[in-house]
């Protein structure tokens, strides 16, 4: 199976620490999300639209994107069902990366 392309370059949002990010756009359709921690507690990412509620998926289902311990680095592929506004509710106690692809 090819790997699939992302049309537009990556929007970056990065941090240390306990943090919600400025907004950024989204159009509806596929998102993917590649984070990355380097600390020893907790990660956890959320996606939020404009006004704070979980966005992603249905009624905000996918709105978590990562819930680990640790240094990590993964990724999460979500459905962003409409298309505007959103940020990122970030928890951690170290250096943190958030690539956003659609």
């Amino acid at each position: 199976m090819p790997a699939l392309v992302w049309p537009r370059p990556a929007q970056v949002l990065s941090g240390t620490g306990n943090q919600t990010t400025e907004e950024f756009n989204l159009t509806a359709g596929d998102a993917r999300f590649v984070m990355s921690h380097k600390g020893r507690e907790a990660f956890v990412v959320r996606l939020l639209d404009q006004a704070g509620r979980p966005a992603g998926g249905i009624e905000g289902l996918a709105s978590e994107l990562a819930n680990t311990i640790g240094t990590w680095n993964g990724d999460r592929q979500v459905p962003i069902p409409t298309s505007g506004r959103y940020k990122l509710q970030v928890t951690a106690d170290g250096a943190w990366e958030v690539r956003v692809q659609q």
